[in-house]
């Protein structure tokens, strides 16, 4: 009941029912903590999607020493994993009310990464203007604008993997790693994992007819899209391409509201909150802050 006020998810949670039958058939596990013979607190956790265990929500029942309460079965948890889980990382997006706990974990031993969620809003007429007054660098004759197709596949993942190896994500998402890595990644978004893929709206920026950028699109509820990644080639970045892919993509949404989706309202993307070029890119086309949280991460 609380999952969208107090804890800021984006996709609606779960029917109590399917819940049950997730925790029944081990698709999320957790722990409680009892007091005198009652719950007090709970976390949740997902260790079979990727090499993180990705520790979803830890909430308290009242407000009573809630930072004790919380402290007490996050180390009994992150001592479970480290005897119990052959997974690289635990990776714990503290959404909401949950950023409270950010000393208390520290203390632990996890480290932090600030996250912004940053949204373009289709019927703020404020993002619309920005968006269609945006100057964005101008391509060469040897750089061509495309849609997705599967046979940009193997290009993309090189990219991907080039572009996010060393970078903030990879704390928390090892897959970026890898080759291997990035190519579940990539597969996952154009396999629907992560969302409805949304082909037409991924922008593919080329040079002499090799990959060299992307931008992915995809739907994440009925009213909300989202841009899971974006990537410039080495060779090509810092050159404002991100920007120009970007404004393709938010127009493929535009365009894709008005013929068949109508109520979509807007699109989101999630970036660091000291990434400076990248938060400058998405305010370029529109992109206004909705909120921040830490990330916290284990080794």
């Amino acid at each position: 009941v609380r999952a969208t006020t107090d804890y800021k998810f984006d996709i609606p949670p779960l029917e109590f029912e399917d819940f049950k039958e997730n925790i029944k058939n081990g698709f999320i596990k957790g722990f409680y903590l009892e007091e005198n013979g009652t719950p007090e607190c709970f976390l949740l956790y997902v260790d079979d999607i990727n090499e993180a265990v990705e520790l979803n929500l830890i909430h308290c029942l009242n407000e009573n020493c809630i930072n004790e309460k919380r402290s007490a079965i996050i180390k009994f948890f992150t001592e479970y994993i480290k005897k119990n889980s052959a997974q690289k990382v635990i990776s714990y997006p503290m959404l909401g009310i949950q950023d409270s706990f950010v000393q208390d974990i520290a203390y632990i031993g996890y480290k932090l990464v600030g996250q912004a969620v940053i949204k373009f809003n289709f019927t703020n007429p404020v993002c619309t203007t920005i968006l269609d007054k945006s100057q964005t660098v101008s391509l060469s004759e040897n750089y061509t604008i495309d849609s997705w197709n599967n046979e940009y596949l193997k290009e993309t993942i090189q990219i991907i993997h080039e572009q996010f190896e060393n970078a903030s994500d990879s704390h928390f998402d090892p897959r970026f790693k890898t080759l291997e890595g990035s190519e579940n990644i990539v597969k996952n978004i154009v396999k629907n994992v992560y969302g409805i893929f949304l082909p037409d709206a991924t922008t593919v920026l080329k040079f002499n007819d090799a990959v060299c950028g992307v931008c992915f699109a995809n739907i994440a509820t009925e009213e909300n899209a989202n841009i899971p990644l974006v990537a410039i080639k080495k060779p090509h970045n810092h050159k404002g391409f991100g920007a120009v892919i970007l404004k393709h993509t938010v127009n493929k949404l535009r365009e894709i509201r008005e013929r068949e989706i109508d109520n979509l309202v807007s699109v989101s993307a999630t970036t660091d909150t000291d990434n400076y070029p990248a938060m400058r890119m998405y305010r370029t086309v529109g992109f206004k802050e909705s909120y921040n949280y830490p990330h916290a991460y284990l080794k």
